[in-house]
């Protein structure tokens, strides 16, 4: 089975989109990733647009709030307005009520991209407002840091992003993503790569071993085979992993496999800025069996 990624966004003029379709190709680029691009519904009429000089939308599939629960890890990116989310994005979440009476996202990663006029236009603040929506939904933020190494340095050529991800400088609308703005977008979700693929061909595995020997159905047994994978996840990973590893299996509430996952994920992008930051060429390889 392979792990969902829904790249969820709104873009009025393309600059979003660009990013999207990039951060798609990242994530597509990560073996047992499915990712998929979706829109949230447009909020103008096409009079308002029109005069506003936007173009015709792409013939990306409109997202409704329900199919967000279907993914396994959400991007979501938006433009800024006054250095927030656009209001088209935030009436797509403010419609997710009922998903968040049930908490279907709670333990979800989730990342954010987004696109500024001018680079005092919210590069920074677009994120860290947009952050509140997903701690009301349970799921857990998963920034890009400074994992991109160099390129998030740059001081010569104008690029847009952040720590908490990837971003570009629309201007007055006629500038358009550069190609550093692109590979950091694309990079925001295929930098994972290495424990992203360990745990997918894991997921793949547990429906064939549940059709050779299918489990009981109660609940009880249910918990306890999805502590035992939460488990065999955990040890899969190489000593390098072991602060982490401890961290979780002490937790006063186990943890969902998805947030365990979302915690390893964090724990390899903090360790990778190190090696990044020291030249360290050493880094071990994360999904290592021991």
């Amino acid at each position: 089975m392979a792990t969902k990624v829904y790249i969820v966004y709104y873009s009025m003029y393309g600059h979003v989109e660009k990013l999207a379709e990039e951060i798609k190709k990242g994530a597509a680029s990560v073996e047992g990733v499915e990712a998929k691009l979706w829109q949230v519904p447009e909020t103008l009429s096409e009079d308002v647009l029109a005069k506003m000089s936007a173009p015709p939308k792409s013939d990306v599939a409109v997202i409704t709030p329900q199919e967000l629960a279907e993914a396994d890890g959400i991007i979501f990116g938006f433009p800024t307005r006054f250095g927030m989310m656009a209001a088209q994005f935030k009436a797509f979440l403010d419609a997710t009520g009922g998903l968040w009476r049930t908490q279907q996202l709670a333990g979800k990663p989730a990342g954010i991209f987004y696109s500024t006029g001018s680079q005092g236009g919210g590069q920074e603040t677009t994120p860290l407002t947009a952050i509140t929506q997903l701690v009301h939904h349970g799921m857990i933020f998963v920034p890009i840091g400074y994992t991109f190494g160099a390129g998030m340095f740059e001081m010569e050529k104008v690029k847009g992003g952040s720590p908490y991800g990837a971003g570009t400088f629309a201007g007055d609308g006629s500038r358009q993503p550069s190609d550093l703005e692109l590979q950091q977008a694309f990079h925001q979700v295929q930098g994972s790569s290495s424990v992203s693929v360990y745990f997918t061909k894991l997921k793949d595995l547990w429906p064939e071993y549940d059709s050779i020997l299918p489990p009981p159905s109660s609940k009880e047994y249910a918990d306890q085979l999805e502590f035992q994978r939460l488990l065999q996840i955990l040890m899969g990973l190489n000593d390098s992993f072991e602060q982490a590893r401890g961290q979780i299996l002490v937790m006063p509430n186990v943890p969902t496999i998805n947030q365990a996952y979302a915690m390893v994920i964090h724990d390899e992008s903090r360790r990778s800025v190190g090696s990044n930051f020291l030249g360290n060429s050493g880094y071990n390889e994360p999904t290592a069996m021991q």
